[in-house]
């Protein structure tokens, strides 16, 4: 059976290359936003990443589980922070003091992003946030 899809976009931008498989395919070359649900967590251009104030949890310092049964979560705020992905992938070190003109930058981008899609955590609609979408047929 061969299936075919409308045109497979994301946000507004085609991942056609990447369904297609070819070579070094990158559909945003420029960023990329994290959203729990329609909260504006982190943003990311190239290396750096900007985490903005959010509650999560997280296994971090607990104790592992074990024979199939999931470890302890805890809640745990986080605070505004910024990574380098390059040298940092784990993000353990803060460097937003030493880059405040990537904080600056990031935090425009997340601005624009807030303005598009919205962001509960800032109380922010968003002109074109929409119900997800759903594909009507498939064409056989």
């Amino acid at each position: 059976m061969n299936v075919s899809l409308p045109d497979r976009k994301i946000d507004g931008i085609s991942i056609l290359d990447l369904w297609e498989n070819v070579p070094d395919a990158n559909p945003r070359e420029t960023f990329s936003y994290y959203y729990q649900q329609n909260a504006l967590e982190a943003i990311r251009k190239g290396h750096w990443k900007l985490v903005f104030p959010h509650s999560h949890r997280t296994y971090g310092l607990s104790t592992p589980g074990r024979e199939g049964v999931n470890g302890e979560t805890r809640q745990v705020e986080t605070d505004l922070a910024l990574y380098d992905l390059r040298r940092d992938p784990g993000e353990r070190y803060d460097v937003k003091k030493e880059n405040p003109h990537i904080v600056a930058e990031l935090s425009l981008l997340a601005e624009e992003v807030r303005a598009d899609m919205g962001d509960d955590l800032m109380n922010i609609a968003g002109e074109n946030r929409r119900e997800p979408g759903r594909i009507e047929t498939i064409k056989q």
